[in-house]
């Protein structure tokens, strides 16, 4: 799966891997599945550790229910471009709007969710997790997803002072197979293989690389 730098065409498909330019219901190591009226998909190897954590907490009443997982960079696009053109009927200023959706969404290319593993639970309002069930949720997680190869790659910011996306108590990632993939994608990817969607020319100024796709959490940094 991980090539030398070369300009062949398995090199060319790993970029695209990377940058989420694929199929993901062709791709050979994504297992598509049916949850909550929906199809999703994962890494193999990420579902079956999530199927394994889902039973654990299931076990200690707790239940974990996904609410997005793989998505390709035309998904992402389509998630970008509805925030984009919400943002830019109320203001002239493509940068601040730009600005605004990196809060909490990705730019098509830099997304960790198209490697297929990542995983949003439960819910995705920052609220939910703060009382009541969602903070039992929430405590489960953090005590037990790693026992599983999960992380919370957003982690709180106020504690971990890292730069990038408000913190997402919501999304886990798959570390044995994520931090490989970062490696990779700061090795190889460049910003001129980011564009294609409104925005873009603001991805290098904004130091997207830097910020956003290394601004995650200590634990899930590769080693």
């Amino acid at each position: 799966m991980f090539y030398a730098k070369a300009q062949d065409t398995s090199y060319t498909r790993y970029k695209a891997f990377l940058t989420g330019k694929i199929n993901s219901a062709k791709c050979p190591f994504f297992e598509s599945f049916e949850a909550n009226q929906r199809t999703f998909y994962l890494h193999k190897d990420a579902y079956s550790a999530f199927l394994k954590m889902k039973t654990a907490a299931a076990q200690d009443g707790i239940t974990l229910v996904l609410k997005s997982a793989g998505r390709s960079f035309y998904y992402q696009k389509q998630i970008w471009e509805r925030k984009f053109s919400a943002c830019i009927a109320q203001s002239t200023d493509s940068i601040e709007c730009v600005r605004e959706i990196l809060k909490y969404s990705a730019m098509p290319g830099t997304s960790r969710h198209h490697w297929g593993t990542e995983i949003d639970l439960n819910d995705l309002n920052f609220s939910y997790f703060e009382s009541g069930y969602g903070k039992k949720v929430n405590d489960w997680l953090q005590a037990n997803a790693a026992d599983y190869g999960y992380c919370q790659v957003y982690d709180n910011q106020a504690f971990s002072h890292r730069l990038g996306y408000n913190y997402e108590p919501w999304h886990y990632s798959y570390v044995p197979l994520s931090s490989r993939f970062l490696n990779d994608f700061v090795e190889h990817i460049e910003y001129q293989d980011i564009k294609g969607f409104s925005g873009d020319s603001f991805a290098k100024s904004l130091s997207i690389f830097e910020h956003f796709v290394s601004g995650i959490g200590f634990i899930c940094k590769p080693q």
